[in-house]
């Protein structure tokens, strides 16, 4: 027993000094990783196990077992990825260079901005593999990499700013066989690297995607083309626009060829058959050429495992394809990505037969009919892409089979009927799932149990209600929830509250849920978050998402009573906050100016009171202000516009007053001002049009400005929309309106501005005499209405050569003169209103050219002559576009026999100083009677004696009527009484 004991112990000793000596390595190595240290940053201590002389034992070190060892494996790589806080960074110490054995040096994924790629990297005798991959290197790749005769790897990919001036150092490189180049710059022709290249007849693996050359040219033919070991090329989306080269099938020990992203017009070759090796084709993002040889020639490769012909405008039906499935690749295709083109046609049953296919993407196509059982077969299927596509029917219940399914996306169709519990059974890996925009009803019972976690769920526009879907109880890992346009009634029950902590994006929106919301709501504060429960029929207090980052709509609800004033310390990191359209009251709380993340804040169409808030402060970050519709007064506050970033301010329909502040001169990026229906006062300024130089929508409509319409803002290039109307304007039209550039090209519809978050420009426009909300079209509008104010003098010319115009309204001015035949050349209006003014002559033959005019207002003016027929003018059968203009005849007014014929009329001078000859007469007429009437009752007030005689006389002359007029009574009495006796 002692004899085992003994042995033990001494069985022990020695793995301890084994273990000492496996940590140990030699005093060169440690004392030079130790030096290396000294120059890094190391933001999360990564390296805190660089202590001590074992260095076998640190973190990313690796010995070979010599005695003492040597360090032959350096591997630091950022763990976490992109995550920048993990990264490396800082100097790279020449002292790395005396660990001699050093084979493996992995410094990927690191931040070591703005120093080059250290050039003692090519002194390194026995370094096998090197991965500088994405770790913030710049500048050239040094020439002395070629000095390492025996690299085997090397991975130079993802950092944006290494370039290579000469490749030639790469022809060195006798023992390379795998090098990654993606990502880099090259400041010479691709054909001259690839002329490098031929040169390794190791390489089997090469990665050249996304890089920049001097040209986007491929060569046709290879002299030298040595690829006798290649298994992967990779050149995808280098933008070439050459044809495929030949050489490229000549590679027949190629096992993956990607070539996506490129501008190939795709036409495969027969001797593609001879690569008999292809595991992965993906020649998605080219150009399929009709006829181009594929799929037919596609057949052969029997270890077929990936085909990706996405976005190749490929035409057809699936039906083309099924000579793969016939071939030896029907047992070894997995992923089949045919998404993003014109194929036509059902989805054919031989899709069933697949029963290795793991992923199956034929989204955005044209596909029609129903969905075949025989998907509901494939019990290998991962991934089911079918979304945006025009499949209808009924989703086959077989479905609930697939328990490997992870991501099934079947949005955007017209699919129909009802999915119950028995579509979902077998559904363990689901974690994706979309079924949104279609027709279909989701009927589960309250007590199921789903078999899944779902990460993503999107089902809107699904029959989920009436009542809250009851399953989600059971959900805890989901991060996105769609169920808007679910056509719920029902309350949103308590437990639903307790939200998922991973949760990103919420939408309820677009329902008739009732009830209270909870007044703190928690969510995820590291994420941004999207809270969505707009357009439905909540009430109470307003709700907070205390700590939320993202945004948070709850307009179109009941919500009542006051904002919570301490709302910029439960959200200070919002980003978005709509409030609009419910029955909010109060003022508006000054922690909104703490906001610093706020962006956008629409509190439109409420019962807000008092005066905007007038602290607003230059470090914001706010793009757009709403506070239309609501009851606010007061005047515009100077502070305002200390928000440089202001593009989008809304501030009509309230009861504002006072002028336009010159501190709005500092809004120089204002795209939207809408100031309408207030009672705003003084001129329009002038600067308006020189400092607000963006401005794509100018509303100042029922306000009180006086004065003319500045010529100024007519230098607003950008301006679509411009309505003045209902106010005091006086003067012409400003010529220069005819330099308003916007307005004479075809708007392009581009956004006003990037969306934030769910708000969309809105505003109430009166185009063809009524008034409608625009929100989604409102980038295709082009309006001009200075209607309803006291303008004067005649049409401009220029006004016409406004030919992007939608709507034009000068109606209930005083313009005189003629409709000029130019308007004829406006074709894209819609809405032309011209009425109640004093414009005289005929309407213009021109008018009948305008095909797209459906509201026509000539009345009430002056105008004569026959109505132009023809074209569009024939539709207009409504006589009010034309009543009160008393010489006007024909259809749809009376003809024009019956009419009166028009007095001649002078030259325009003529007519003008006739206008004159009156006027001075009225003028004199109503002098003489004044002054008449003013000496009258001076004598009477001034003279009592005149004043006794002229009452005297007048006593006189009523006592006098008077008795004739009782005299006159009393004969028609005697003459009435003697008839009736007579009668008798």
């Amino acid at each position: 027993m002692a004899y085992l004991y003994y042995k033990l112990i001494i069985l022990l000793a020695v793995l301890l000094i084994q273990n000492k000596q496996l940590n140990s390595c030699s005093e060169e190595d440690s004392q030079s990783l130790l030096a290396f240290k000294r120059g890094l940053t190391d933001p999360r201590n990564r390296l805190s196990s660089w202590t001590g002389d074992k260095c076998c034992s640190w973190q990313g070190v690796t010995c070979n077992t010599n005695k003492p060892a040597r360090v032959v494996k350096l591997d630091l790589h950022n763990p976490a990825g992109e995550d920048d806080s993990w990264a490396i960074g800082g100097q790279i110490s020449t002292s790395l260079l005396q660990v001699d054995f050093l084979a493996h040096l992995d410094l990927s994924f690191n931040d070591f901005e703005d120093i080059p790629i250290p050039t003692f990297f090519g002194t390194f005798p026995r370094l096998i593999y090197l991965n500088l991959s994405a770790a913030g290197f710049e500048g050239n790749v040094p020439s002395h990499l070629g000095n390492l005769s025996t690299l085997r790897c090397l991975d130079l990919s993802n950092n944006a700013y290494l370039s290579v001036e000469d490749s030639g150092w790469i022809e060195n490189l006798n023992s390379l066989k795998c090098l990654d180049l993606s990502f880099l710059s090259f400041n010479e022709k691709f054909g001259t690297l690839l002329g490098s290249l031929c040169m390794l007849p190791s390489l089997t693996k090469l990665h050249l995607s996304q890089c920049i050359f001097l040209d986007n040219t491929i060569p046709t033919f290879l002299s030298k083309a040595n690829f006798s070991s290649l298994s992967t090329l990779d050149l995808s989306y280098n933008y070439f626009n050459s044809s495929l080269p030949m050489w490229l099938f000549n590679i027949t020990t190629l096992e993956i060829l990607d070539l996506g992203g490129n501008y190939f017009p795709v036409k495969i070759p027969y001797v593609v058959d001879n690569m008999s090796s292809l595991r992965f084709i993906d020649l998605s993002f080219n150009t399929y050429v009709e006829g181009g040889g594929f799929p037919q020639h596609l057949q052969g490769l029997c270890k077929l495992q990936s085909l990706y012909l996405s976005r190749m405008n490929i035409t057809g039906e699936l039906s083309m394809f099924k000579g793969i499935t016939n071939g030896c690749s029907k047992n070894t295709i997995e992923n089949l990505d045919l998404g993003g083109n014109q194929i036509q046609g059902a989805l054919p049953e031989w899709l069933g037969e697949l029963l290795n296919l793991r992923t199956l993407e034929l989204y955005e196509n044209h596909i029609i009919g129903s969905i075949p059982a025989g998907l509901g077969s494939l019990k290998s299927l991962e991934l089911l892409y079918i979304a945006a596509n025009n499949l209808s029917g009924t989703i086959p219940s077989n479905f609930g089979n697939l328990s490997s399914l992870a991501y099934l996306d079947m949005s955007s169709n017209f699919l129909e009927g009802t999915m119950t519990e028995l579509h979902f059974a077998n559904l363990k890996s689901l974690k994706y799932l979309d079924i949104s925009l279609n027709k279909l009803s989701v009927v589960i019972s309250n007590d199921w149990v789903p078999p899944f976690q779902l990460e993503t769920i999107r089902l809107g526009s699904c029959k989920l209600g009436p009542k809250f879907p009851q399953w989600l109880r059971n959900q805890f890992n989901y991060s996105w929830l769609d169920m808007s346009y679910s056509e719920i009634t029902d309350s949103i029950p308590k437990w639903f509250w307790h939200l998922s902590e991973k949760i990103s994006h919420l939408d309820l929106s677009h329902n008739q849920i009732c009830g209270e919301v909870p007044t703190l709501i928690r969510v995820n504060s590291s994420e941004y978050v999207v809270i969505d429960l707009s357009s439905n029929l909540l009430q109470g207090p307003v709700p907070l998402f205390p700590y939320c980052k993202g945004a948070v709509d709850l307009s179109n609800n009941l919500f009542s009573g006051q904002i919570p004033s301490k709302i910029g310390d439960v959200m200070p990191k919002l980003n978005f906050l709509s409030l609009s359209n419910n029955r909010i009251t109060g003022e508006v709380p000054a922690k909104f100016c703490e906001m610093d993340n706020l962006k956008g804040l629409d509190l439109s169409r409420n019962k807000f009171s008092g005066k905007i808030l007038n602290c607003w402060k230059p470090n914001l970050s706010l793009k757009i202000l709403d506070f239309s519709s609501n009851n606010i007064t007061g005047k515009i506050p100077d502070t305002i516009c200390s928000v440089s970033s202001i593009i989008s301010l809304h501030l009509s329909n309230n009861e504002l007053h006072g002028h336009l502040p010159k501190s709005l001169m500092n809004c120089h990026n204002l795209i939207t001002v809408d100031f309408g229906n207030n009672k705003l006062t003084g001129e329009i300024p002038s600067w308006v049009g020189v400092n607000l130089s963006k401005l794509r929508i100018l509303s100042l409509q029922r306000n009180k400005f006086i004065g003319s319409i500045p010529h100024e803002l007519s230098s607003l290039a950008s301006l679509q929309i411009l309505d003045l109307s209902h106010n005091n304007l006086s003067g012409h039209v400003p010529q220069s309106v005819g330099n308003l550039t916007a307005m004479k090209e075809i708007p392009s519809g581009r956004q006003f501005f990037d969306q934030i978050e769910n708000y969309k420009e809105k505003m109430i426009l009166a185009i063809k005499n009524r008034s409608d909300p625009y929100s989604n079209l409102l980038p295709l509008v082009s309006s001009l209405d200075f209607s309803e104010n006291s303008l004067t003098g005649s049409i401009p010319t220029e006004v016409t050569s406004l030919y992007g115009l939608l709507s034009l309204n000068l109606s209930g001015n005083q313009l005189r003169g003629g409709i000029t035949s130019n308007f004829g050349f406006m074709q894209r209006i819609e809405s032309l209103d011209l009425s109640r003014n004093n414009l005289t002559g005929p309407i213009p033959e021109s008018l009948t050219n305008l095909t797209f005019l459906s509201y026509l207002n000539l009345s009430y003016n002056n105008l004569s002559g026959k109505i132009p027929s023809g074209n569009q003018l024939s539709t207009f059968t409504d006589p009010s576009a034309y009543t009160g203009n008393q010489y006007l005849c024909g259809f749809p007014l009376p003809d024009c026999a019956v009419r009166p014929i028009p007095p001649p009329l002078g030259s325009e001078e003529e007519n003008k100083g006739s206008d004159k000859e009156m006027l001075w007469l009225y003028i004199g007429i109503g002098a003489g009677y004044l002054f008449g009437l003013w000496v009258t009752w001076c004598v009477l007030l001034f003279k009592k004696e005149w004043r006794w005689a002229f009452f005297w006389e007048m006593d006189r002359a009523y006592d006098k009527l008077y008795v004739l007029v009782a005299i006159k009574v009393r004969k028609l009495k005697a003459e009435k009484c003697t008839s009736d006796g007579n009668n008798i």
